[in-house]
C-alpha cells in the first residue's frame, strides 16, 4: 500500500515532534513549521505519522479506552466502551450484570445521542444480580504468572475485566500491554497457561532497584575496613587508616564471604593515624562558659603598621611623615606638616598630630621592670652562678660562644679569676648581686661603663 505523502497545511507528528506541512522544497525535502514559529527542512518518512484530526498547536489526540451511555435505555446493557477512535468498529457494551461482550461490534460509531462518561460512573451502572447464591462481586486488582517467563518479568496485574495488562517486571517498573486483556486469561486458565497469584506472592517476586553506593565487609580485616561498592560494576577497597585503594571490577560472586553492612558501620571500622596538628577537644572542668559578646570582648584587634595613631608628646617635633589637623577648626581635614617641619608640637596648641604606627617615634622606658637584663661586673661576682647568670664572650664569636647562654657548671672560683676578664656576664634585675657596704665605695669610682653598686649605669 503506497504510503500517504504530506500535503500543505498537514499536521505530521514524529516521537513527540509536531509539525504543519508548508508545503515541498525543489530538493524532495518538506518545508515545515514548528511550535516556534520557524521554518526548517525535514524528511518525512515511515516514522512519521498523518494527523487527520489536529487543529492546531494545542490539540490533543484522544485518549482510549473511552466510556459512553447505551442509546437503548430499556435494554440490558450498562454502558459502551470505545477502545480506540476508527469510524467502523472498534467499541462493545458492558451488560448490567458486569458481563462484557467483548466481540467488537461490527458498525460504524456514532456518538449522536451518545453521552461520554468516567470509567467509575460507568462501572456504577453496573447492576449485579441481588442474590448472593448466585452472583459474587470480583475482586480487584488480579495478579495472574504464566507459564513462560523471562528474567525481568514478575507477574502480571489486571485492574479490572477490561483493562489492559500490566506487565510488572522485577525491578518494579511497569508496561501496559495491548491485547493482553482480562478475556485472554480466562480462556488460557482451562489450559494451565496462567496461574492466578496472591497480592503478597506477586509483591514479594519484584525486587527494588539496587542503591549506591553500598558498603561491605573485607575479606582481609587486618589491613583493610571495608569495601565500598560505588557502581554496580566497581569497587574499591578502604584500609584501616583511611586510604583509597585503586578501583576494581566487581563480579557476580564478589559479595560472596562478605556482608552488607551501613555506611555508619564502615567507618567506625576507619582508625585514621593521629597527627600532631589533629583537633583536639579540650575537657578542661575549670573552663567556663561565656556568651558571644563576652568572647568577641576578648579579642585584640590585631594592629597594621599602616594604622593610623594620634601623637600626643606636646614636646614632639614635627617630620615630614606627619599630618596635622585643627582640633576644633576642620578636625577631620589632615595635612602635611609642610614649612613647619623641625618645629616643636608645642608652638601649635590649637592643632593635632598624627602619623603611621609604623613611624611612631620611640618613647624612652622611664620604668625599671625586675625582668630587665642588667650586665653585671665581673668583679662584683667570685663565680658566675648556675641557673641565675648568662655570659658571652668577648672575643670568641664561633658557635656556642657568639650568644648569651645560661651559665656552665664547671666555673669553679679559681677557673673564673683566671679568665673572667674575657666574659661578659648578665641577670635579670631581680637577681643582681647584693654586695658588701666595705665594697660600696670602691665599686662607686668606677666608670668602666658597668653597673656600680647601686644597680644604676655610671654616666
Amino acid at each position: 500500500m503506497t504510503q500517504k505523502q504530506p500535503q500543505a497545511g498537514e499536521w505530521w507528528t514524529c516521537k513527540g515532534t509536531r509539525v504543519r506541512i508548508v508545503g515541498l522544497h525543489s530538493g524532495g525535502d518538506y518545508v515545515c513549521e514548528l511550535n516556534d514559529g520557524s521554518l526548517s527542512l525535514l524528511s518525512i518518512g515511515e516514522w512519521w505519522h498523518y494527523l487527520p484530526d489536529c487543529t492546531g498547536w494545542d490539540w490533543q489526540p484522544e485518549v482510549y479506552p473511552q466510556y459512553w451511555t447505551t442509546l437503548y435505555v430499556a435494554s440490558d446493557v450498562a454502558y459502551v466502551v470505545r477502545e480506540n477512535g476508527g469510524e467502523f468498529g472498534g467499541w462493545y457494551c458492558v451488560m448490567e450484570t458486569g458481563k462484557s461482550l467483548r466481540k467488537l461490534m461490527s458498525c460504524t460509531w456514532s456518538s449522536e445521542g451518545r453521552t461520554q462518561i468516567t470509567k467509575e460512573e460507568a462501572q456504577a451502572l453496573v447492576k449485579p444480580q441481588e442474590s448472593p447464591d448466585d452472583w459474587q462481586p470480583e475482586v480487584w486488582p488480579k495478579y495472574y504468572l504464566g507459564e513462560r517467563w523471562s528474567d525481568v518479568d514478575a507477574y502480571v496485574r489486571f485492574d479490572d475485566a477490561e483493562s489492559l495488562a500490566v506487565w510488572v517486571a522485577t525491578d518494579g517498573s511497569e508496561k501496559r500491554h495491548k491485547g493482553h486483556v482480562y478475556s485472554n486469561v480466562e480462556t488460557s486458565k482451562q489450559d494451565h497457561r496462567w496461574r492466578e497469584i496472591t497480592e503478597a506472592e506477586a509483591l514479594a517476586r519484584v525486587k527494588p532497584p539496587e542503591t549506591f553506593p553500598q558498603y561491605w565487609t573485607a575479606l582481609n580485616d587486618i589491613t583493610f575496613a571495608y569495601c565500598e561498592r560505588f557502581e554496580p560494576n566497581k569497587y574499591r577497597m578502604v584500609e584501616r587508616d583511611g586510604t583509597v585503594m585503586p578501583d576494581s571490577p566487581w563480579y557476580p560472586d564478589s559479595d560472596r564471604d562478605r556482608k552488607q553492612i551501613t555506611k555508619e558501620e564502615a567507618e567506625a571500622l576507619v582508625k585514621p593515624q593521629e597527627s600532631p596538628y589533629d583537633w583536639v577537644e579540650i575537657t578542661d572542668p575549670n573552663r567556663t562558659q561565656i556568651t558571644k559578646e563576652e568572647a568577641e570582648a576578648l579579642v585584640k584587634p590585631q594592629e597594621s603598621p599602616y594604622d593610623w595613631v594620634e601623637i600626643t608628646d606636646p614636646n614632639h617635633v614635627r617630620r615630614a611623615c606627619d599630618f596635622v589637623a585643627g582640633k576644633t577648626c576642620h578636625p577631620d581635614k589632615w595635612v602635611t606638616c609642610r614649612a613647619t617641619i623641625g618645629f616643636s608640637q608645642s608652638a601649635w596648641p590649637e592643632s593635632k598630630i598624627r602619623c603611621r604606627r609604623k613611624d611612631l617615634p620611640v618613647m624612652p622606658s622611664l620604668v625599671e621592670s625586675p625582668d630587665d637584663w642588667v650586665e653585671i661586673d665581673v668583679g662584683v661576682i667570685s663565680k658566675p652562678r648556675i641557673n641565675i647568670d648568662w655570659m658571652q664572650h668577648k672575643t670568641d664569636k664561633t658557635a656556642g660562644y657568639s650568644d648569651w647562654g645560661p651559665a656552665m657548671v664547671f666555673w669553679t672560683t679559681e677557673i673564673w679569676e683566671r679568665h673572667k676578664q674575657d666574659w661578659k656576664v648578665r641577670c635579670r634585675r631581680k637577681d643582681l648581686p647584693v654586695t658588701t657596704d666595705d665594697s660600696l665605695a670602691e665599686l662607686d669610682t668606677q666608670d668602666d661603663g658597668h653597673l656600680n653598686s647601686y644597680g644604676s649605669w655610671n654616666e
